[in-house]
């Protein structure tokens, strides 16, 4: 992607689109991240991990949007780190 693309992502976007390279979305899964889906229905939550149901495949309706991501807080002394593996 260019430069102004990578500029203007959002961890949102990455959710929504499922991508398979992303950095965010198993460090998401693995803390037990929630989403908020809000749509002219209501809002809902989801958990992160059960959100992807599979290749580029999510739990969000055409109507819903990302309204809020809830990463729950770390207990005291306690680190979140991701690692990545390989390079793209």
């Amino acid at each position: 992607a260019s430069t102004q693309i990578r500029n203007v992502a959002c961890l949102g976007g990455n959710l929504a689109t499922a991508s398979p390279i992303s950095d965010m979305n198993p460090l998401l899964a693995a803390t037990g991240a929630q989403l908020v889906l809000v749509s002219a229905k209501g809002e809902r939550r989801v958990k992160v991990r059960d959100f992807f149901l599979g290749y580029r495949k999510v739990d969000l309706a055409p109507d819903e949007v990302i309204l809020r991501i809830i990463v729950p807080p770390t207990r005291p002394y306690e680190f979140v780190l991701p690692i990545k593996q390989a390079r793209r």
